[in-house]
């Protein structure tokens, strides 16, 4: 068989130990509720969720019914990518094969974790992996082209470098950027969820409203911080939405603040906002 190119460099049959790639599915196969693996060793402990329906409905919507290969979920600390992405995976993970989240908070090096993905997809079994990058690349794909998988990938933001133009690499993380184009540009029947602060460059330069490649900015949670508030069991309603545009609905802060005001104030948030300066734990 031919070797197919990818990346400047010839991939060959001998790399791709499994049943060529399946087209989509049918109505009737995608009824059918697919046998589910999961490896979810990195995902964050759950946590309170609040509003964000309409966020929730989008990202179902782009990945489920429109089959997106690459989403961005951005926004600063605190606004809550991780707890809405936990809850996506809970509400649509019977659509996959294989739901997988793994974080980038330590700028792993991309050989081991496309090692470690192609191991769990394989099944677990005896892998051969090719001695390039691009070999290997191509063998991911291939992966996610034959198992409809939700792979997860929090705290993109480590592999950009701090200081120069937004969604630039770090020189040690350069070779992301080809893993990233290949996922956005290349046919598979998977998706792949990036959470970080800003989009790589990358997926900036593939992104559209028709395209496979979407992102999605968090802002604050807005009227719906009420109910952080309520739960935190502070008084002074009146006063809840100056302290929410204080803290530009950012659930973090919110919560930090609240501790703050039960703990000092005894819930009083009319006496915290007779101060001038911001607190930010």
């Amino acid at each position: 068989m031919a070797g197919e190119r990818v990346c400047g460099e010839t991939v060959h049959s001998r790399y791709i130990p499994y049943p060529p790639s399946h087209p989509d599915p049918t109505p009737s196969e995608s009824s059918a509720k697919p046998k589910n693996r999961q490896d979810l060793r990195d995902a964050p402990a759950p946590s309170p969720f609040y509003g964000r329906t309409g966020e929730l409905n989008t990202l179902q919507q782009w990945i489920v019914q429109e089959r997106c290969r690459l989403v961005a979920l951005l926004g600063i600390t605190g606004t809550g990518k991780s707890a809405l992405t936990l809850q996506l995976v809970n509400q649509i993970q019977d659509k996959f094969e294989c739901v997988i989240w793994r974080t980038l908070r330590y700028s792993p090096p991309l050989e081991p974790l496309e090692k470690s993905l192609i191991q769990f997809l394989s099944g677990g079994g005896e892998t051969e992996f090719p001695p390039s990058a691009g070999e290997r690349h191509s063998l991911l794909l291939e992966y996610l082209r034959a198992h409809r998988s939700l792979i997860v990938l929090d705290d993109a933001q480590m592999l950009l470098s701090s200081g120069q133009l937004a969604g630039n690499y770090r020189p040690d993380c350069n070779d992301y950027s080809t893993l990233f184009r290949l996922a956005g540009e290349f046919p598979h029947n998977s998706c792949l969820v990036l959470l970080s602060w800003e989009p790589p460059k990358d997926i900036t330069a593939l992104r559209g409203e028709s395209s496979p490649v979407r992102t999605l900015y968090l802002d604050g949670l807005g009227a719906a911080s009420a109910e952080l508030l309520r739960e935190k069991g502070l008084r002074d309603e009146d006063k809840w939405p100056d302290l929410i545009d204080t803290y530009r609905g950012n659930p973090l802060w919110l919560n930090q603040v609240a501790t703050l005001i039960q703990e000092l104030f005894r819930g009083g948030v009319a006496e915290l906002l007779k101060y001038d300066k911001l607190f930010l734990g």
